[in-house]
């Protein structure tokens, strides 16, 4: 060791031993010097001094957190397209009721009230959402009806989501279904009547085993009710209350119902389990025809388990 470095550890000694002394006279004193010492001028083991600089550390440092994070907030909402989605969805969702489980499976016993209640108050929970359904627009598919639970003949909702941006491009003739599109639902389109065939979402639902399915009030989904050319605006100083409640009703409540299909199923047969398929067609939605288990959400398609117990 050179002696230039001798001083240094002694004072480095010295100073441990003050400190560890200073802490045990600390410890020693009365309790109420802990919070005001007179003879060292500190107030709660700080000197004015020190605590001012902690109060300006504290002060500088949360302004700067604040300034911060006000920039990239700013710096977002200038980037952020204000009637359009900054990264829009490529085609619309597509979703089923009553979903009560991740498995989406509809397992229950017709006889009894307290399974078939749990499906019916979900139901109606779910579609009490979209505004004011008309009584009979679902048919027998109805509250009144217990969704046909209670009678075996259990009824679905198919919902399609509104997407801004998005211009559905429809399939207007039979001809015009990919090879992959079910039989029935090429039938369906050679019947309907040229004029009625434009403008729509076809849905269709396949069953294995085979089942009886009724599309209620109709097959497909009106394609004005699921283009959204931009999102709603908001309020400005010029609108009144009223005419912000009824651009809002326009937008997201008057006519959600019809964005709904209801699905009766028949023809069930006690203890045999069924696997459903539900897709949209259009020319530029895509489906996934080969979901790998009930419950999973493919591309314009949704699946789903149905079994009836008879015990």
């Amino acid at each position: 060791m050179s002696n230039l470095e001798e001083p240094f550890r002694l004072r480095k000694r010295f100073r441990h031993e003050e400190e560890e002394e200073a802490k045990f006279i600390r410890h020693q004193q009365p309790w109420h010097k802990n919070i005001i010492d007179l003879e060292y001028g500190t107030y709660l083991g700080r000197t004015p001094k020190r605590w001012l600089y902690l109060l300006l550390f504290y002060v500088v440092f949360y302004s700067s957190l604040a300034i911060l994070v006000a920039i990239c907030f700013v710096g977002f909402r200038l980037t952020l397209p204000r009637h359009k989605p900054k990264w829009p969805m490529k085609q619309p969702g597509f979703s089923f009721e009553p979903s009560i489980n991740t498995e989406m499976n509809i397992f229950y016993n017709p006889s009894n009230e307290d399974e078939v209640s749990v499906f019916v108050d979900h139901i109606e929970n779910s579609l009490r959402k979209y505004g004011d359904v008309p009584k009979n627009y679902f048919g027998n598919c109805s509250s009144a009806e217990e969704f046909g639970y209670a009678k075996a003949r259990p009824c679905v909702f198919l919902k399609i989501n509104r997407i801004v941006g998005f211009k559905c491009e429809t399939i207007d003739k039979a001809s015009d279904l990919p090879p992959e599109a079910p039989e029935d639902l090429f039938r369906f389109l050679q019947e309907m009547s040229e004029e009625n065939r434009h403008g729509r979402i076809w849905v269709s639902c396949q069953s294995n085993p085979p089942l009886l399915l009724l599309y209620l009030p109709q097959r497909f989904f009106n394609v004005s009710l699921v283009n959204l050319a931009r999102i709603v605006e908001f309020k400005s100083a010029k609108e009144s209350q009223d005419d912000v409640k009824q651009k809002y009703a326009t937008f997201y409540n008057a006519s959600d119902f019809q964005r709904i299909i209801a699905v009766q199923i028949s023809n069930v047969i006690s203890n045999v389990k069924y696997s459903i398929l539900c897709s949209l067609w259009a020319k530029n939605i895509q489906q996934e025809l080969h979901v790998k288990r009930p419950g999973q959400r493919g591309h314009g398609s949704i699946s789903f388990s149905l079994k009836l117990v008879d015990v």
